[in-house]
């Protein structure tokens, strides 16, 4: 999962066996980071597990209340809200509110429970994952009041197939086409009259089932199942790229004005029925998001929490280094401030088509500020340095640092230096695109310092925050360096790794930003994948990672930590291990 740049899963279980997404179970593993910022053995790693019986309504907050609006104060409005085109943990927040897929998470006392959220169950297979059939609940409605059918998932599912439609994850649409090649060549789309046929995905709207023919095992696709990808879409209502402003809602709330970089209002869904759903809360009457202040402006008045401030709250804005005194020594902010580890590696990209020198690449590795970068972000309390592509939180985590990157964060300006005189290369141009945000301006000041003292020429870009992925997504992007963040889509190293690494599924939009494409790689890739023993598949990524970084396709920098303030009156907030931020399931005002 993407993180938003303004900050999916934690991987809780070191075994992601079939039996386990199909009949129910629970299982620890990986390390893991605690609160206290120290990275701890499988022991201390969250709990996780499989629940087919879930039903609604779903648990009660203890002592929520009903009614009155949540202010969110975000500095950029959402890109994206058709969910064929989410995949970024903010937008996937706000998602959850407004859309409904065939799975999704419980968190709950720290535990992370899979659940059927459209589905009755997680799925059900009976040839070892080769097919999967999911059965709908009943009285599950579309804002309009119509039922929703298994054919709108379907046709949801088909969406994605679309050229268009670049940014959400593609491993259900991979899954679907199999060994047939690139999954757009398989099927293009239903827009030019044509269905996927029902041996790939079939739609059965009187029993209420899709099932999902798939060439080989995938053992995954309960996890699959809760990423927006199966999100039904009713084909008359599809108003194609104005959908994206404008959805129709499945879930307990629905967006009745959206005024694009200014504001919008989610106001109850009266279609929505809480005893289909066993996750989701209907407790607020209203959330209404406001954009386009500065963080730190957003930062202050959250602190004062002054008039309907003190019922806001924000997705996406972290605390930062200007507050964050105020924040520690006020006993009251303090309070209502929640700080905790994600799933998340921020890096910093490199671009791999435009630097195709591995030596240059670590110089640039080297050189690179990464203390000065995070002081600016917040300092410790953004997280800890990091030196690996997968996170403490994933299973089968080792800890490695290649480059003495943890030893000196300051940089190794002298290694780089020595690198580009071997290579006749000392004042080599770079262009570096960074977050036009204060913070990110700041950043870019630093960086140019830290890379110049190593030997290169530096020049600086801003890239519009709320478009960050969109531009840096782009195949023929004029980028060479350019920030980032990844977190695992369920609990397993082939959702870290493939998604961000495999060279054959370089295109625009393609998580692998950083366009690495090596062939030894994307073979051991293939090998592991289908890996039955999935402690053993889990070594194997850890392994897998270590022979990346030797190739330096980026530059890992932090083991993402979010710190965020919200209002005193807001209730019910708690900082999401799925999402990375704080949640907006549950959320109330206090009396």
């Amino acid at each position: 999962m993407r993180r938003s740049t303004g900050v999916r899963l934690v991987a809780v279980s070191g075994l992601l066996a079939l039996a386990a997404t199909a009949c129910g179970g629970s299982s620890t593993g990986g390390g893991t980071k605690t609160d206290d910022g120290k990275t701890g053995s499988g022991d201390s790693a969250l709990s996780f597990s499989v629940d087919n019986d879930a039903k609604g309504p779903a648990y009660d907050v203890p002592g929520h209340t009903t009614g009155g609006t949540v202010h969110l104060l975000e500095d950029v409005d959402f890109s994206h809200l058709d969910p064929a085109r989410i995949y970024v943990n903010n937008l996937q927040n706000v998602g959850l509110m407004i859309h409904r897929q065939l799975t999704s998470y419980i968190e709950k006392d720290g535990k992370i429970t899979l659940v059927g959220d459209l589905a009755t169950n997680t799925g059900e297979t009976s040839d070892g994952g080769k097919t999967w059939t999911f059965t709908l609940r009943d009285n599950v409605k579309f804002q309009d009041g119509s039922d929703i059918k298994a054919s709108d998932i379907k046709y949801g599912v088909e969406r994605g197939f679309d050229a268009a439609y670049t940014e959400g994850p593609s491993y259900l649409y991979e899954w679907i086409a199999g060994k047939s090649g690139n999954f757009r060549d398989f099927y293009e789309g239903p827009y030019k009259g044509k269905s996927l046929p029902d041996t790939s995905v079939k739609a059965d709207d009187a029993a209420k089932t899709i099932t999902f023919f798939f060439d080989q095992p995938r053992p995954d696709m309960p996890f699959a199942g809760g990423l927006m990808t199966t999100v039904p879409v009713q084909k008359a209502k599809d108003t194609k790229e104005k959908y994206d402003t404008n959805p129709q809602s499945t879930g307990p709330y629905m967006i009745s004005e959206h005024h694009i970089d200014k504001d919008m209002t989610l106001v109850k869904n009266p279609a929505w029925d809480a005893d289909s759903d066993p996750l989701r809360h209907q407790y607020v009457d209203t959330f209404a998001f406001e954009f386009g202040s500065e963080a730190l402006v957003l930062n202050k008045r959250l602190i004062a929490a002054n008039g309907e401030d003190a019922s806001a709250m924000s997705l996406s804005t972290l605390a930062l280094p200007e507050v964050l005194k105020q924040i520690n020594e006020t006993p009251e902010v303090k309070a209502r401030t929640l700080v905790g580890n994600t799933a998340f590696v921020l890096v910093t990209n490199i671009n791999n088509t435009r630097i195709t020198d591995v030596e240059i690449r670590k110089a640039l590795l080297y050189a690179y500020p990464t203390f000065q970068h995070r002081q600016i972000a917040g300092g410790e309390s953004v997280g800890d340095f990091a030196s690996t592509v997968m996170s403490p939180t994933v299973p089968g985590y080792e800890a490695f640092d290649l480059y003495g990157q943890k030893d000196h964060p300051q940089g190794q300006p002298e290694k780089a230096m020595e690198i580009l005189k071997a290579k006749g290369k000392v004042g080599m141009q770079v262009v570096y695109g960074y977050s036009n945000t204060p913070t990110g301006q700041q950043v870019a000041v630093a960086v140019k310092a830290g890379l110049e003292k190593g030997g290169f020429k530096v020049v600086a870009k801003p890239i519009d925050r709320k478009n960050f992925y969109d531009v840096i997504g782009k195949v023929n992007n004029t980028y060479d360096l350019y920030g980032g963040g990844w977190g695992a889509d369920w609990p397993s190293g082939s959702t870290v790794i493939p998604p961000t690494m495999d060279g054959r599924k370089i295109a625009d939009g393609n998580p692998n930003y950083q366009h690495f494409n090596d062939p030894d790689i994307n073979k051991e890739m293939d090998r592991i994948s289908l890996e039955t023993d999935l402690v053993q598949a889990s070594k194997d990524w850890a392994a897998l990672d270590k022979k990346i970084m030797e190739k330096v396709p980026f530059i890992p920098r932090i083991y993402d930590r979010a710190t965020q303030v919200y209002g005193p009156k807001v209730g019910g907030v708690y900082l999401s291990k799925v999402l990375g931020e704080p949640s907006m399931n549950g959320v109330y005002l206090k009396k």
